[in-house]
């Protein structure tokens, strides 16, 4: 964690990006925000992810597209998938939601998990995060995406 002068904010607590897209209509009512916080520095690399807005204790699972898309109501999803190009997914640090409807992940800016293996971000990149996570619909079990932020790394 970075130290910083009282009253200052930290520098992985800054927004990085633009929201691409918002977050569908979920149980809670509202839809997940995913922020992209963090250092624009490839070299800093420190990013995070970090949603709310989400059902409780639910699992989720953090996502990354090398562009920016639009897929509506994937494999019958309540939400929209607003990844494009090459993807991947944080697998190994997928788990709940918070009591409080949050879920947050560090990105290895090193080694994003992509479905052609693993790979580091370049300086002046652009990539698209979104979190998946599993909702309630009136039918019963589903599945949700948050809004989606596209980032360029320096």
């Amino acid at each position: 964690t970075p130290t910083t002068e009282p009253g200052a904010v930290a520098f992985f607590d800054l927004p990085r990006g633009q929201t691409v897209c918002t977050g569908a209509q979920n149980s809670p009512g509202g839809g997940a925000v995913l922020s992209v916080l963090g250092s624009s520095l490839v070299d800093v690399g420190d990013v995070y992810l970090r949603t709310h807005g989400l059902p409780p204790s639910t699992l989720c699972l953090g996502l990354v597209g090398s562009l920016s898309g639009f897929t509506p109501n994937p494999g019958g999803s309540a939400g929209n998938l607003c990844l494009a190009g090459e993807l991947g997914r944080f697998v190994g640090q997928a788990g709940p939601s918070t009591s409080d409807g949050r879920f947050s992940i560090g990105v290895n800016v090193a080694a994003l998990p992509l479905s052609s293996g693993v790979t580091p971000i370049a300086s002046d990149e652009l990539w698209t995060f979104q979190t998946w996570y599993r909702d309630q619909s009136p039918t019963g079990p589903t599945s949700n995406f948050s809004s989606s932020v596209a980032a360029r790394f320096d």
